[in-house]
């Protein structure tokens, strides 16, 4: 068993997971149960289900399959409370200490600003304060 080092340098923005992960709580029994008792009880008398569940689900513009938010490659890192999404060829990304670091940014910040603004203002997901350059570091 090995363990590889990863780290990245981003120019993108931050955004936090609760902007990207949802949750809503829905009635899983279908039982009609007097609105007094539904708060009082977590399951149903008549079935055993549970009276409320919570479903988990993400935005539609996040895939999490590719790792994407927009066509923009997403960095998640599991215990930070951020996502980091970086631009179109915005990344810079090195494994281990023996490898040299990827080339790939090749656009100047400005450009990468202006076009993840425009691409993320439309799902209210830009924040000025929120765009630069973030370190990432992760292992694996």
């Amino acid at each position: 068993m090995s363990t590889t080092y990863h780290a990245a340098a981003v120019v993108g923005c931050r955004i936090p997971k609760s902007k990207i992960f949802l949750t809503e709580k829905v009635r899983e029994c279908e039982h009609n149960i007097p609105e007094s008792r539904i708060k009082d009880d977590e399951f149903c008398a008549k079935c055993g289900k549970p009276l409320w569940v919570t479903l988990h689900k993400t935005i539609p513009e996040y895939n999490r399959d590719m790792n994407t938010l927009c066509t923009f490659r997403v960095f998640d890192i599991e215990w930070e409370d951020f996502i980091t999404v970086a631009g179109p060829g915005a990344v810079s990304e090195v494994a281990n200490d023996c490898e040299k670091p990827s080339q790939l940014i090749h656009l100047p910040a400005s450009d990468v600003r202006k076009r993840m603004e425009r691409g993320l203002e439309k799902i209210g997901l830009w924040d000025d304060n929120e765009f630069g350059i973030w370190a990432i570091l992760w292992g694996s």
